[in-house]
């Protein structure tokens, strides 16, 4: 077998990454479901120094870091993160 064209390289890798974009997408909301029932207890902790406002499920949380270094630190991206995605926020008592 002989040696693929980076063309072809570049192909296959974009197939890959949008497959795993695809299933990323189908598997969210069942993954945020999954993580906001596993916090459900981060809410009773009170601490002056702690303030639970959103869960987040570790996939989604790297795929932004990794797209924009420091997304999660800046405050206007993560505020708008949590406009963009509800189902992330924690409930207002």
């Amino acid at each position: 077998m002989g040696a693929i064209s980076e063309d072809e390289q570049v192909a296959r890798l974009q197939e890959q990454v949008n497959r795993e974009g695809a299933i990323e997408k189908a598997t969210y909301k069942e993954r945020q479901r999954q993580i906001r029932n596993s916090a459900k207890n981060v809410n009773d902790i009170k601490s002056k120094h702690f303030k639970h406002t959103g869960s987040i499920d570790a996939r989604t949380f790297l795929r932004w870091e990794q797209h924009s270094p420091g997304f999660w630190n800046d405050d206007s991206s993560r505020n708008q993160f949590m406009k963009d995605n509800p189902e992330c926020r924690v409930a207002k008592d």
